[in-house]
Order: C-alpha cells, then sequence, then structure tokens
C-alpha cells in the first residue's frame, strides 16, 4: 500500500455519500486493485469531482449496469475474505484494557498496523509497550487519548489516525469501549445513565460516522461491533434492574444487522460483525467506576449508605459490616469479575477476530452467551422471569444478577 493510499488523495471523507463505492466499483475493473500486488491502482473521477457523475445512488446504477453490460462478476473480481492481517491497518476503541487490549496484542502480533483509544494514557501506554514485544519489525503502534462518547474527540482521533499511518483508508474497526451504571431508570443518577448510554451506543455512532468512510476507501475492510448478551436479554436477573446498558447493547445489535444489507448493497467489499458476548473477564466493572467517580477505595460514608439503602429496597440485608468493610467488598467484587470469568478477554478476542477471517455477522462469545441466545429464543415471554434464571443456572455456571447477588456486575467488554 504506497503511503497507505486507497483512493483519490483529493477525494473528502468528511461524509457519507456514495463515490467510495462506485470508485471501488470501476477501480475493480482495472487490471489491479489498489493496496495488493495485482497491478496499479487506476484513479476515476469520483462521483461529485470535475467531471464526475451526479447521482443519487452510484453504486446500485453502476452495478445494474455492470450486469448489463459485462454480466456477472468473474472468479478473480470477487474481494477475497481477509484472512490475513498482516499489514493491514485497526482501529480499536476502548483499547487500554480487556477485550480492546488483546485485540490490539493479537493483531500486532500478525504485523497489523494499530491505533487505540481511551480514556486512559497509562492503560494505553501499557497496551503499546505489550503490542512491542511481539509486533514484526516496521509494525505500526499508535495511541489517542479520547472519550468516544463525545464526537469532537471521536473525529481528532479519526485524523490522528490517518496522520499516523499516512493514510486515507482502514482495514478494521473495532467498536469495543464501553462502561456500565445506570442499572435502574427510576432510582440511579441520571448522569450514570446517560453517560453509560453515551459510551456504550454514541461511541459506537460516533466512531462508525467517523471511520466507515475509511473501510469504505480501502479495498477489503471489516465493521465489527460489539454488543452484549444484553443486546437481546435486558437483564441480569429478576432481581437487578439493568436498564442503560442493556439499551445501548440493543441500539448497538440493530445498528449492526441493519448495516448487513446496507453494506451488500452499497460498499459490499465491506463486512460487519456483531459481538455479543457472555461474562469475560475484563476490567469493565473497575473502570467503570473510576470514569464515573465510583471507585469503592473513594465512596464517602454517605455514597455507602446510599447504596445500603439501594440493597435494603430490593429486600438484601447485608449486615453489620464497618463502611471500610464494604469498600473492600464492593473493590474485590469487582475484581473477582474481571479473574474470575469463565472466558478470558484474550480468549474472547480470539474468537473475535476467527469470526472475522471467517466473515460471519454474528459472533457468540462464551457458553453462557450460547445458552442465553438458545433460551430466549425458546421461551421469549419467560425471560425476564425467576422461571427463566431457575433454568439458565441449571446449564450455565453464570454468577451475575442471580438472586444471591444483588450488586450485579456487567457481562462483557
Amino acid at each position: 500500500m504506497d503511503g497507505g493510499r486507497c483512493h483519490s488523495p483529493g477525494a473528502d471523507i468528511s461524509e457519507f455519500e456514495a463515490w467510495p463505492a462506485t470508485h471501488l466499483l470501476l477501480r475493480a475493473a482495472a487490471p489491479g486493485r489498489a493496496g495488493t500486488s495485482g497491478g496499479p491502482e487506476v484513479d476515476l473521477p469520483d462521483s461529485r469531482g470535475p467531471g464526475g457523475f451526479s447521482m443519487g445512488r452510484p453504486s446500485g446504477l453502476f452495478s445494474m449496469l455492470r450486469r448489463e453490460l459485462e454480466g456477472p462478476l468473474q472468479p478473480t473480481e470477487r474481494i477475497e475474505r481477509m484472512k490475513n492481517f498482516a499489514d493491514r491497518i485497526a482501529v480499536i476503541t476502548g483499547g487500554g484494557t480487556g477485550m480492546g487490549r488483546e485485540l490490539a496484542l493479537q493483531l500486532a502480533k500478525e504485523g497489523c498496523h494499530i491505533s487505540i483509544c481511551d480514556v486512559s494514557d497509562e492503560s494505553m501506554a501499557t497496551t503499546l509497550a505489550l503490542c512491542q514485544k511481539s509486533a514484526p519489525a516496521g509494525t505500526r503502534l499508535h495511541a489517542f487519548e479520547a472519550d468516544v462518547s463525545e464526537e469532537e474527540q471521536v473525529l481528532a482521533f479519526r485524523d490522528a489516525v490517518m496522520q499516523a499511518h499516512d493514510t486515507d483508508c482502514i482495514h478494521l474497526l473495532f467498536n469495543n469501549a464501553g462502561i456500565g451504571a445506570g442499572g435502574s431508570f427510576l432510582l440511579d443518577d441520571r448522569d450514570d445513565w446517560e453517560k453509560t448510554f453515551a459510551v456504550c451506543w454514541g461511541g459506537v455512532y460516533f466512531s462508525s460516522r467517523a471511520f466507515i468512510p475509511l473501510l469504505v476507501a480501502a479495498p477489503e475492510g471489516h465493521l465489527i461491533n460489539t454488543s452484549s448478551v444484553n443486546g437481546f436479554w435486558a437483564s441480569l436477573g429478576p432481581m437487578t434492574a439493568h436498564t442503560a446498558y442493556s439499551s445501548a447493547k440493543f441500539a448497538v445489535k440493530g445498528f449492526t444487522e441493519s448495516l448487513i444489507n446496507d453494506f451488500r448493497i452499497n460498499a459490499p467489499h465491506v463486512k460487519v460483525s456483531l459481538v455479543m458476548p457472555g461474562h469475560i473477564g475484563t476490567s469493565i466493572v473497575i473502570n467503570s467506576n473510576r470514569i464515573l467517580g465510583h471507585d469503592p477505595k473513594e465512596l464517602s460514608n454517605e455514597e455507602l449508605d446510599g447504596a445500603r439503602d439501594r440493597m435494603a429496597q430490593l429486600g438484601f440485608d447485608i449486615g453489620p459490616i464497618s463502611n471500610d468493610e464494604m469498600r473492600q467488598a464492593l473493590q474485590q467484587r469487582a475484581e473477582d469479575f474481571r479473574d474470575q470469568a469463565p472466558v478470558s478477554a484474550a480468549e474472547a478476542a480470539g474468537v473475535i477476530l476467527e469470526g472475522v477471517r471467517d466473515e460471519r455477522w454474528r459472533i457468540l462469545i462464551g457458553e453462557d452467551a450460547h445458552a442465553l441466545d438458545r433460551l430466549v429464543r425458546e421461551s421469549p415471554e419467560e425471560a425476564y422471569e425467576l422461571s427463566f434464571m431457575e433454568r439458565l443456572l441449571s446449564i450455565t455456571q453464570w454468577q451475575l444478577g442471580d438472586l444471591a447477588n444483588p450488586e450485579a456486575m456487567i457481562p462483557d467488554a
């Protein structure tokens, strides 16, 4: 890839318009395709440039004209699966810890150029240091501090990616960043609810707006959005409210599925995958507490009194423990979520990358995710009843939100 250039350098990638699909289609008919060794890049006028075409849906019209004039695509013209990640460019949100870090490590080891963003410079520095140890010489590793719930910061991240890799395209976009709070719509703090929704859904939306044009500009691209089992089951159990996170993950699921046909029609060289993990060993609970100002070690006595009241409203008596003991217990539970999960973040990243290679649009991670998917489909009306939870516990080791755990944690990240 010459300097990372994938299409006409003068083209505008700031808006969603149909020119990239038109440009790719025209270029595919030439002897070679940019970014491959099959021949030279052929730059033709885009749909908005001087002498270009002016039409509302050029990709669909050109596909129809091509079928009329040339017949079906020949096998040599078909876009191959992205089996090899070497020399590709991957963008990963939430790359400081958890699945984001493990995706970066596994991709960098294959020689994939990496750009990550996170809200923690310290965490990203650790990720890049780990990547450096196993990445082949010449692999570019780049980090940028950004809150994905803020569009201006996401756009700045996009610009930094283009500069760091001297590119106007990327090949892989992992919308992975997430936090969890705002369990109850009725009782929890509104700011926590809206921040959770903004990161978990808004982050996917803003990153997609910013980076999908760069995916479309590449000869082949793949969008990978992390939803959750809470994208099809808005619960952790019948005694726990779980509204903000579930609402966001349902939005991610619907958005991602809707892109399957959109890409197939208007950018068939770009694939999409929806990731739905169960309980994965990540630091999402610890990170969420830190970002939202709820670090157990820093909670005031008044905040702990509020937590006690909430638990009492749910019918739980935590007994006569001191505030310091309660702080320690909350911190330990956050660490146990990470350290005692049935699937590690590294294992989850491996499943995701295997799904990308196989071009699977639906990637479930963990036995609990597969069991929940089956049970919800079998008995949707029962999904939020105690009997459903009893069935789930009988066939999995689900430890989140059950009747013995009123302070439920969050099943992915």
